[in-house]
């Protein structure tokens, strides 16, 4: 499990980089070999097709299918951080949704009023006052034409729920469905109180928990959409802590990135629920904290900020206890990230995703002509 950052956590975020992330977007101009003048450039490298970096031009985001009746937010993907993000009805402005997107791997987007069948939605994003052309449209339809027999039962993923435990993963809830947790204090005797809403979201697989979960609270989730609600959550009964909490490794640390990946020992998942803390040697005073949020489990995608520079990071882990600090990873220079790697093509694609860093984050530090060549066989 890859969670990416809550928007909750990052809204306020500095954004001033361009950060090393799973997911690029590309806005290139298709050169070939028979241009004599790229033949000049010691930047571009020739075989099969060719890309070549072109401000100017800025790829559509895509935009998430289906929409149903009645949800209020969008999922646009695709898109380069930072961008500012419009949701539009019919292609007519104003637009009736906007925001500043921070997740090219998918992040949602309210708008102004719930959706209605049939209203055609699109998408665009805006980078340094160029506006891109429309994502592919998307019409607005009701639920029940994939799911005639109602919403299907959310469920809570991963788990076990942990004491003291701050963010929680639902999965099985359909677009635009909103979702709540419920805990349940015991009461003994196998008996519990009324339910209370510790959580809720739409659109994104966890939300934060307040207050925290406690031992034996039994939790469950719900989804509705349209006034309709899905069946209860099978529920889960929150566990103790583990007796010892372990320090969490980071993934490598780029150059300007803005976040960063946080994952267990040995490339596990973080406690389910535990609270992440990042620090750094490089800031006033050593070992300041530079981000930090609760997470579901598994691996975790946080904010940090100033954005990475010459030093050191680490990262902690808390649930009722905190855990030690994790290994130490030196910042790496752009030009250490691993080559680029793209999603399989299937036949009728019109995009490709890389799904690897690329060091197209190098052109706001100054590095011209970070490209990437994609290459057909």
């Amino acid at each position: 499990m890859f969670n990416t950052v809550s928007r909750a956590q990052g809204a306020d975020a500095s954004r001033s980089r361009f950060v090393c992330i799973a997911m690029a977007v590309l806005a290139f101009t298709i050169m070939f070999d028979a241009n004599a003048q790229d033949r000049k450039d010691p930047n571009i490298k020739h075989g099969g097709r060719e890309f070549k970096d072109d401000r100017k031009v800025l790829s559509p985001p895509i935009l998430q299918k289906p929409i149903y009746e009645c949800a209020d937010t969008v999922v646009v993907k695709g898109f380069v951080t930072g961008a500012k993000i419009k949701v539009y009805i019919g292609g007519t402005p104003p637009p009736t949704g906007s925001g500043t997107g921070i997740t090219p791997s998918g992040e949602p987007f309210g708008v102004a009023s719930p959706f209605t069948i049939g209203q055609v939605v699109t998408a665009t994003q805006m980078v340094n006052g160029v506006e891109s052309g429309p994502s592919n449209a998307v019409t607005v339809k009701s639920y029940k034409e994939d799911y005639p027999a109602g919403m299907p039962r959310p469920r809570f993923a991963p788990t076990p729920c942990l004491d003291c435990g701050r963010a929680v993963g639902v999965t099985d809830v359909i677009p635009g469905a909103t979702y709540n947790v419920f805990a349940e204090d015991p009461l003994g005797g196998g008996s519990f109180g009324p339910p209370v809403e510790v959580g809720s979201n739409k659109d994104f697989p966890y939300t934060f928990v307040s207050p925290a979960f406690k031992k034996d609270q039994r939790i469950t989730t719900q989804a509705f959409i349209c006034g309709d609600k899905s069946p209860l959550s099978l529920p889960e009964i929150v566990q103790a802590e583990p007796a010892s909490i372990p320090g969490p490794a980071l993934d490598p640390v780029f150059e300007g990135a803005d976040r960063v990946v946080v994952r267990g020992p040995g490339g596990s998942g973080v406690l389910n629920g535990s609270t992440l803390d990042i620090f750094a040697d490089n800031t006033a005073p050593p070992g300041k904290r530079i981000g930090g949020q609760p997470s579901p489990g598994g691996a975790q995608q946080v904010l940090i900020s100033p954005n990475a520079f010459a030093g050191n990071y680490w990262a902690t882990q808390s649930l009722c206890t905190k855990g030690p600090p994790g290994a130490e990873q030196p910042e790496q220079p752009c030009s250490k990230l691993p080559a680029a790697k793209i999603r399989q093509p299937m036949p009728g694609d019109t995009v490709i995703e890389v799904t690897g860093p690329t060091d197209r984050f190098c052109r706001s530090i100054g590095v011209d002509h970070c490209r990437i060549d994609l290459q057909q066989s």
